[in-house]
């Protein structure tokens, strides 16, 4: 539902600043997609070695972060199955 929600935003709106902790729309969804990364990491390597491994500059639209949060989750889908 957040991405959805967030699909919604103008490109502006997604890197506009903001005074929460991870500067904007944009960096509050790459942190969190980072932390879903290092807990399979951890799950499946046992490090936490990738968290803050993703880069904000290489999701330029919310479009492109949609589509790494999916590898992402499929990749989390495939570890537990």
């Amino acid at each position: 539902r957040i991405l959805a929600t967030s699909a919604q935003v103008t490109s502006a709106q997604f890197v506009a600043p903001t005074a929460h902790s991870f500067g904007t729309l944009r960096g509050t969804l790459v942190h969190t997609l980072g932390g879903e990364l290092a807990w399979r990491m951890l799950y499946q390597q046992g490090t936490l070695a990738y968290f803050g491994a993703l880069d904000e500059a290489t999701f330029p639209t919310v479009d492109t972060l949609v589509q790494r949060w999916q590898t992402e989750e499929q990749a989390m889908r495939d570890y537990l199955a």
